[in-house]
């Protein structure tokens, strides 16, 4: 599948949500010096991409029959890793949504308790866990994978509450770099970006 031909169909986002949980300073200075490269890169690649026609992804990305596009939402923020970096690390997410890249921040994404979540500012609130993770189809040294998620819990009322399945597309930078776990040092973040589909039922 062509990123290019993704890129080309543009959809309207939607909904606008409200942040709750802030980046945490520290992560976003350790990550700033890459993070410029990163937003000029994505800025680029998303431009002309708003969003994406859900069909138009990878087959194995595809939401279940009976399942409809909601909204998306742009995504702006690091990807942490605890030191020693391995095949098994997993990733924690600190991510500023947005109706648009660059954009005011409309929510947050976040992990707690290996509970993967996406809340706004009333509190309302959907969990998530992954089913299926592609190499991006792009520079998949660099960029984190494309992720297809299935929604486990609802909290509060809102639009999230319709939520059945996520998918992360556009992802751009995000991976770990092991030559930063330098002695002592107990977690490494990576600036990223990507795009958030949301769909119900």
């Amino acid at each position: 599948m062509k990123v290019m031909k993704l890129a080309s169909i543009g959809i309207t986002v939607l909904v606008a949500l409200a942040v709750v949980i802030p980046l945490t300073t520290s992560q976003i200075g350790a990550a700033h010096a890459d993070g410029a490269n990163i937003h000029q890169q994505a800025a680029a690649s998303h431009q002309s991409s708003v969003a994406i026609m859900p069909n138009n992804l990878p087959a194995t990305l595809q939401v279940p029959a009976g399942n409809v596009f909601l909204f998306s939402q742009f995504g702006s923020g690091v990807l942490t890793y605890a030191c020693p970096i391995t095949a098994m690390s997993a990733e924690a997410p600190m991510i500023i949504l947005s109706n648009q890249l660059g954009g005011r921040s409309t929510g947050t994404h976040y992990a707690i308790n290996n509970g993967l979540y996406w809340e706004n500012l009333t509190g309302n609130a959907v969990v998530a866990t992954p089913l299926v993770k592609i190499p991006s189809p792009v520079n998949p040294q660099m960029n984190a994978p494309w992720v297809l998620l299935k929604a486990q819990a609802h909290i509060g009322i809102g639009p999230f509450n319709q939520v059945t399945f996520i998918q992360r597309v556009l992802t751009n930078g995000g991976l770990p770099n092991a030559a930063r776990c330098q002695l002592g040092q107990t977690e490494q973040s990576s600036p990223f970006t990507l795009l958030y589909l949301f769909y119900g039922s």
